[in-house]
């Protein structure tokens, strides 16, 4: 049975120069990983330039009894974009927004204990702060005239919320990446026109990540959320371009049940009749054994100049059984969950 290795945190992953690898028992406090000394072989560039490589990104997926939600932006040292699609599963609609904006500093915190991320561009406001104590979520935007707006907050400490954070290394131990994951029951409400959907239940995952990025970049990401029985269950698993060449002892995936948070092992996600159709995940350690259906989506493409983006969002339902340690076992019907493959060249 699949066991990964726990290491003790410390304040921060990057002292000195060196990496503190590894899936920590606690959150560091802070998880900045700029300054890592030849990153990328022995080319003698400056430091200054190499950390122009390090790309940050904050993701906020929720699910309510009528909405599911996928809100990220991504942040570069020169490039924001954001983008928030929201599909209501009872009428099969779609809100969605997407903005560039231009700019020459980073806007997401690299402190995990107070911090934020504030994004305004015409008709699209995004919040995010965060203490040791609470996180609080605000989204604004107008399409064709309908407002969306959603307000999301969870007590850290709670039993109820769960909190991860890994240091790893990609293909090579020169570069790494660097995760924190708050996952659990947020209080809240999501407002379309002048419904209101309160969602004192909703389920839902926080991420921040930090990572140098190579020219080219791809990952197929999938997450779910529901209850099971008298579980609240969330699960969240990733395959990408950055994965580490040993993703047996270092990869982000996790399984989430009434806060308490379990480290899954390296899965392979498989669309053999492209995106739109059933995915098929699957491990090598028969503790992860799943099928996602999509049946509605969000695709968006942009090439400029040498940028390219390809982007897909899908909503759907996820069924398969997850076997963890001492027996035990997790079998999932018609759960609610999200989709979401990338390609990008920046």
């Amino acid at each position: 049975m699949y066991e990964r290795k726990i290491v003790k945190a410390k304040n921060r992953v990057l002292e000195n120069g060196k990496i503190h690898f590894g899936t920590f028992d606690s959150v560091p406090e802070n998880i900045d990983i700029r300054g890592l000394r030849k990153p990328f072989g022995l080319l003698p560039l400056p430091i200054f330039s190499t950390n122009t490589r390090v790309r940050s990104s904050v993701a906020f997926k929720f699910s309510t009894e009528k909405f599911l939600g996928f809100f990220q932006i991504f942040n570069t040292r020169f490039l924001t974009y954001g983008e928030f699609v929201l599909f209501d599963t009872q009428n099969k609609q779609r809100y969605i927004v997407r903005k560039f904006s231009f700019n020459f500093k980073r806007i997401i915190s690299f402190s995990t204990k107070t911090g934020g991320c504030v994004f305004f561009r015409h008709n699209f406001h995004v919040r995010i702060n965060w203490t040791g104590e609470k996180l609080n979520v605000f989204m604004r935007f107008n399409q064709y005239k309908t407002p969306v707006a959603l307000h999301f907050t969870c007590e850290r400490h709670s039993e109820e919320v769960g909190e991860i954070s890994a240091c790893l290394p990609e293909k090579v131990m020169r570069r790494c990446r660097v995760f924190h994951q708050i996952g659990g029951r947020f209080l809240g409400k999501v407002k379309v026109g002048s419904e209101t959907d309160s969602a004192a239940t909703a389920l839902c995952f926080f991420e921040t990540r930090h990572a140098y990025y190579e020219l080219l970049f791809n990952k197929r990401n999938i997450c779910g959320f529901g209850v099971v029985g008298e579980k609240s269950l969330m699960f969240s698993l990733s395959q990408s371009s950055l994965d580490s060449a040993d993703r047996y002892e270092f990869n982000d995936n996790t399984l989430t049940v009434d806060g308490k948070v379990f480290c899954l092992p390296p899965v392979k996600m498989t669309a053999e009749y492209g995106l739109e159709k059933k995915w098929v995940i699957q491990d090598t350690e028969n503790m992860v054994d799943l099928t996602f259906t999509p049946d509605q989506k969000s695709k968006y493409g942009l090439s400029a100049f040498i940028f390219h983006l390809d982007s897909s969002i899908l909503a759907g339902t996820f069924e398969g059984a997850f076997f963890l340690k001492d027996g035990e076992s997790i079998t999932i019907k018609d759960l609610p969950g999200l989709g979401y493959n990338v390609r990008l060249r920046l």
